[in-house]
């Protein structure tokens, strides 16, 4: 949280307790939760607004306390989920947090390996292989 934003936070939970009686932790939680945008969700661990990340995560709405998932089937028809990365720009919407597979490629489902916890897109390579639809989860001979 920022330094103006935990002062600004600060004085509301003072001006609040006095009104409600509510304990001020518990309402510099409830507004830094209300602070995190959509893209990221509030670590009551950490007491901090965390970037969604990893494969398909994605939130598209503010103050929330955890991200979404996207999956195969909510990403439709030619998609995937997508990994993402700590550093990348977080998915707003379920759409941001899906990957396209073009016709010529197929996906496979990395979950639990070593390479990656997603999945991944790759091109159709060796002797007659080819995928001339979208979406597909493996590659044609022909």
């Amino acid at each position: 949280m920022r330094w103006g934003l935990r002062v600004v936070v600060s004085v509301m939970a003072v001006a609040l307790r006095h009104v409600s009686g509510v304990s001020n932790l518990q309402l510099e939680r409830s507004l830094a939760q209300q602070g995190c945008n959509p893209g990221s969700y509030f670590d009551q661990s950490r007491q901090t607004c965390v970037r969604c990340s990893g494969c398909g995560s994605f939130q598209d709405e503010a103050g929330q306390t955890s991200c979404k998932t996207a999956t195969v089937e909510s990403c439709g028809e030619g998609k995937v989920p997508k990994f993402i990365q700590t550093w990348m720009d977080p998915p707003t919407t379920l759409d941001s947090a899906c990957a396209l597979v073009p016709a010529g490629n197929y996906f496979k489902d990395a979950a639990g390996s070593t390479y990656s916890t997603c999945y991944f897109v790759s091109q159709c390579s060796g002797c007659g292989s080819f995928q001339d639809e979208a979406g597909q989860a493996s590659c044609k001979t022909a």
